[in-house]
């Protein structure tokens, strides 16, 4: 269920930072958060490394040599969450 994909720290006031994955979704569905953490935790992830949150976006933004902006989705998300 993931075209694309980030992973990207959010600011937490009581954590100081949670691990967020951003996605964009196939027309099969987003998957949710729980199977994302299972996935991710067969293929050898550490549990620390894994989201604590998932956010689905529509289109992710690039920098001028094609990789997604990081920074770019951390400023949509905190406006999108004002």
């Amino acid at each position: 269920g993931v075209a694309m994909d980030a992973m990207i720290g959010l600011p937490d006031g009581k954590l100081g930072e949670l691990v967020c994955a951003v996605i964009v979704a196939t027309a099969d569905g987003p998957p949710k958060l729980k199977a994302l953490k299972a996935f991710l935790a067969g293929r050898g992830l550490a549990r620390f490394k894994q989201p604590d949150r998932l956010a689905v976006v529509a289109d992710m933004p690039f920098t001028a040599v094609g990789k997604i902006s990081k920074r770019d989705v951390v400023e949509r998300l905190a406006a999108a969450e004002q």
